[in-house]
């Protein structure tokens, strides 16, 4: 992490090395890395969480199909939708899967919260929408998404 001073302090490692990885922030304070390539020819399904209040990694549930070249968009500061982004294989039969995650409430703590959050798979059954391909959307509002094609 880096100060405004630009002082640095190593902080937990993560523990699947990966890169083009969607990121979200939830409950202010937890980054979540969404799968992501680990090699240039290799993918992960892996999600992991980082708690900015204690500065450690917590396993999520590994998230529902590939992505590449996309984006993850936080409704809420509590709710995850990840973008299908170029993945056939969120693609049938007309439809497109988004992944969901309810990152779950803090009552109890972050690690049981996202320890015990699962990934679903909304089926969006809109032909526009579809074609899009959407690989990136913003939040506009407490309910609305704004989302961009491919």
């Amino acid at each position: 992490m880096i100060s405004a001073d630009l002082d640095t302090t190593q902080l937990a490692r993560m523990p699947t090395a990966r890169f083009d990885t969607p990121l979200a922030l939830v409950h202010d304070k937890v980054v979540i890395a969404l799968g992501g390539k680990t090699s240039k020819y290799h993918g992960t399904k892996r999600c992991e969480a980082f708690d900015a209040s204690t500065g450690q990694w917590i396993n999520v549930a590994p998230i529902p199909f590939f992505c590449v070249n996309t984006t993850a968009v936080v409704m809420k500061e509590r709710y995850v939708y990840l973008m299908p982004g170029n993945n056939r294989e969120t693609q049938a039969n007309g439809s497109l899967l988004v992944g969901y995650l309810d990152s779950g409430t803090l009552e109890k703590g972050v690690e049981e919260a996202l320890s015990n959050s699962q990934w679903a798979q909304l089926v969006v059954r809109n032909v526009d929408f579809v074609n899009s391909g959407p690989v990136a959307a913003l939040p506009l509002g407490p309910d609305q998404m704004l989302i961009f094609g491919g």
